[in-house]
């Protein structure tokens, strides 16, 4: 039984990182849409099934570590009406829509919190494990993707959002170093995400402080 609760309790944190990603992942190509680039829609990326936005490799190294990514959006900036603000809004859609997520959910788990210990809403035995799992793990993959998806390393957004702001020479550098980046923050996250985990936590447990304080407030 604990086997079968351990396959159980795997593929509830796998659910959890494919949702994470499509809204990740759908929030750039709608707004980039929105703004008048016709590439995600001629790409396919204007759906919400999974096949069209999951990277494999992503969502493994999002369940080991709870840092991973999605198949990046191709956008074409020359159709924005202003090319700086519209590549800078489409890179932040994704981080955006992501904290977003986490903060909804979090709000969640902390009224089933309340409502718990007033003894309703209070599921008991592995319905209460897998629920609370399943939301926990959208509240943590949401928080960090939003968070490392500020950094300037492909596939994530940070080119994207700082690069108007850099000097030409600082993105080439930025680009021309690109594999010795994403390989160092690989190793990082292969061989000891807890450093990651740990700085980001430190944010994250102060967003939910303050979403806890609000939710019993109002309750």
């Amino acid at each position: 039984m604990n086997l079968l609760n351990s396959f159980a309790l795997l593929g509830i944190s796998f659910l959890a990182a494919i949702i994470v990603v499509i809204v990740h992942e759908y929030a750039h190509a709608f707004t980039s849409w929105r703004l008048g680039d016709k590439l995600p829609k001629f790409n396919g990326r204007l759906t919400l099934g999974p096949r069209s936005h999951i990277d494999i490799v992503g969502i493994l190294f999002m369940i080991h570590s709870g840092f991973g990514w999605g198949r990046p959006v191709e956008t074409s900036p020359r159709h924005y009406k202003d090319k700086k603000k519209g590549t800078v809004l489409a890179g932040l859609s994704g981080p955006l829509l992501s904290l977003a997520l986490a903060i909804i959910v979090q709000a969640i788990l902390s009224v089933i919190k309340v409502k718990s210990l007033e003894g309703t809403y209070n599921l008991i035995g592995y319905a209460d494990l897998y629920l609370k799992t399943f939301l926990g793990s959208i509240s943590v993959f949401s928080f960090n993707l939003a968070v490392i998806s500020l950094l300037p390393i492909h596939p994530y957004d940070g080119l994207l959002i700082w690069g108007k702001a850099m000097s030409s020479r600082s993105q080439f550098r930025i680009v021309q170093y690109q594999h010795v980046m994403l390989t160092i923050f690989l190793l990082v996250v292969l061989i000891s995400p807890e450093v990651l985990g740990s700085i980001i936590g430190l944010l994250q447990g102060l967003v939910n402080w303050s979403i806890s304080g609000i939710v019993n407030l109002i309750i």
